[in-house]
């Protein structure tokens, strides 16, 4: 249109450039959009392909012919300029980009960190070498996996709730500690990234024991918060080659974990039981031995009063933990669940007919109010099977929850069910008990 000769005048990182060259600067669009999310290479590749889509979408939405679009690319071409700002400093251009870019991308602390930490290495190869590295881990964690790394190292080095910015802290608490950029890079950064791709997706690897880790580590990433991560990335980065004192480390921060989680432990309070197991672990001291880890008589009984009372009222969250943590350990571990078919079914209904078998089984009603919510009275099963029961007799409800082409409940708790031809308050109390011994058992409880 304007007689300018046609040629590639935006560049990405290197490790994107080919991919949007090939496809973008090529005009291969169509190519493009046939492209399986799943099996791109990193995030940025996968932003390309979506915002490609959206903004296809958007041009055949507003510009329905082709006099419009022609018009549009006049504007552009007439009325808009593209305007370069530069700064002093780095802090000035941080500042200058958050307020310019209100609509845009946001400038993460750790681009400010990388500026920081890669600025400071002389050498223009080596420089080239830790950017890769550095754009590696970031492409490997997601951008905000790799935001959220940061936060767990300050975590690491502070062992304190973060009072000011991500950047602030980072400067004051892990900087002075690490002034070699090629050290901070090498010896902090990427053995803590490693850790937590291993973290995120439970696959740490080890010739023995790494298959319970693994196990732990996925019920912990169940847990409503990540005040977790920051020992065990800790803990995994100096004890990785020692598989057995890893496997009891992580059994034991997952009772830890479970415990604040069931007894509703405050931000407050993780983080400063997080912050003294972080000094206990920077001490060397094995995990049996650690205080923060340690449960004795008095937190045991806490412990249990909390998975003796009403399990149902818990938050939804809360209640699938437990319920699943304790069929898992009725199957040694052997099961697997998807949460996204769970639900929790009252075996003694919440609401019964008062002249049928349940209210001869369970006259008292402050008897029947006293349990319905207890663990012993719930049980795990698929949506489908929860709503075809509803408030049926003992007997229909357990034909329904075996009923279907295996017969069989694929959760322990279910199954042990059948086995009872009544459910009355006694079952009840000894199946109670039974079940608190399991907890008892399994998390090694006093």
């Amino acid at each position: 249109m304007e007689g300018i000769q046609s040629k590639p005048r935006l560049s990405l990182r290197e490790r994107d450039q080919s991919f949007f060259h090939k496809y973008v600067q090529g005009l291969a669009l169509q190519n493009l959009l046939q492209l399986d999310l799943a099996h791109l290479e990193n995030e940025s590749q996968r932003n390309i392909v979506e915002n490609t889509r959206y903004l296809l979408a958007e041009l055949e939405r507003r510009f329905d012919t082709p006099e419009k679009l022609e018009n549009f690319v006049r504007f552009l071409l007439a009325r808009c300029y593209l305007v370069a700002v530069s700064t002093p400093t780095q802090e000035s251009a941080f500042r200058v980009f958050s307020v310019m870019n209100s609509r845009g991308l946001d400038l993460q602390p750790t681009d400010i960190i990388k500026a920081d930490i890669i600025g400071k290495i002389p050498d223009e190869h080596i420089r080239k070498v830790y950017t890769d590295k550095w754009e590696g881990m970031e492409v490997d964690l997601t951008r905000s996996g790799f935001n959220e790394l940061f936060s767990y190292i300050r975590m690491i080095y502070a062992k304190d709730k973060a009072k000011r910015s991500l950047l602030e802290e980072f400067r004051e608490h892990v900087f002075p500690q690490n002034s070699d950029p090629i050290t901070f890079i090498d010896e902090v950064l990427e053995p803590f990234s490693a850790a937590l791709s291993e973290i995120r997706t439970a696959s740490y690897t080890a010739t023995t024991g790494a298959e319970s880790v693994n196990s732990y580590i996925r019920w912990l990433n169940r847990i409503d918060n990540s005040d977790w991560i920051p020992p065990a990335l800790l803990f995994l980065k100096e004890n990785k080659h020692k598989p057995a004192r890893v496997t009891r480390f992580f059994k034991l921060l997952e009772r830890l974990a479970a415990f604040m989680h069931v007894y509703r432990c405050n931000v407050n309070q993780r983080i400063e039981t997080y912050g003294f197991l972080i000094a206990e672990i920077e001490d060397g001291i094995d995990p049996d031995d650690m205080e923060e880890l340690y449960f004795d008589e008095e937190w045991s009984e806490e412990f249990k009063a909390a998975l003796d009372g009403d399990i149902y009222r818990l938050t939804p969250r809360r209640r699938n933990y437990i319920i699943l943590r304790l069929d898992s350990f009725i199957s040694d571990g052997a099961a697997t669940y998807d949460p996204k078919v769970l639900t929790v079914e009252h075996v003694l209904p919440q609401t019964i007919d008062e002249k049928g078998e349940w209210a001869k089984w369970w006259p008292d009603e402050e008897e029947r109010k006293a349990w319905t919510h207890r663990i012993a009275n719930l049980v795990p099963l698929n949506k489908k099977r929860n709503s075809a029961a509803q408030n049926y007799k003992f007997l229909e409800k357990c034909k329904i929850y075996f009923s279907g082409a295996k017969s069989v409940s694929s959760y322990a708790l279910t199954s042990q069910v059948i086995g009872q031809k009544r459910w009355t308050p006694e079952v009840l109390k000894a199946r109670q008990e039974h079940l608190i011994k399991v907890f008892m058992d399994g998390w090694e409880l006093h």
